[in-house]
């Protein structure tokens, strides 16, 4: 019997917002980055959520008017904010060796799963 077992952490994933209709509040063709307004890590693991929705925001487009009228307004989120699903994989394998004709000839009869536990891989 042999195996690998593969637990890994997510990519990194990042955070953008769009304007409807559209607005640039940057004053360049860059677009800006969300405001953290708390921890954006997901606590509660039942909801079907990637991030905590409620610490993401858009930035506040008059103040950032009245503060820097040239430079436009940024967002103060890092460009990975968080991190996403991780991989977590079981591939076995089992295999039996059988002598035939005095040892000199064999035959192995093996088995393969992959992904043994059915568990989902979203990347």
């Amino acid at each position: 019997m042999s195996g690998i077992y593969t637990a890994q952490s997510g990519a990194p994933l990042g955070v953008t917002y769009g304007f409807s209709p559209t607005q640039d509040i940057t004053g360049s063709t860059d677009s800006g980055r969300v405001t953290i307004l708390g921890n954006p890590q997901q606590t509660n693991r039942a909801t079907l959520q990637a991030f905590n929705t409620a610490a993401i925001g858009a930035p506040p487009v008059a103040a950032c008017e009245v503060a820097n009228p040239s430079f436009g307004c940024w967002g103060n989120a890092n460009k990975d904010v968080f991190r996403g699903p991780g991989i977590n994989n079981w591939d076995t394998s089992l295999f039996k060796n059988m002598p035939f004709v005095e040892g000199r000839v064999r035959a192995q009869l093996r088995v393969e799963a992959y992904n043994v536990f059915n568990h989902t891989q979203f990347t």
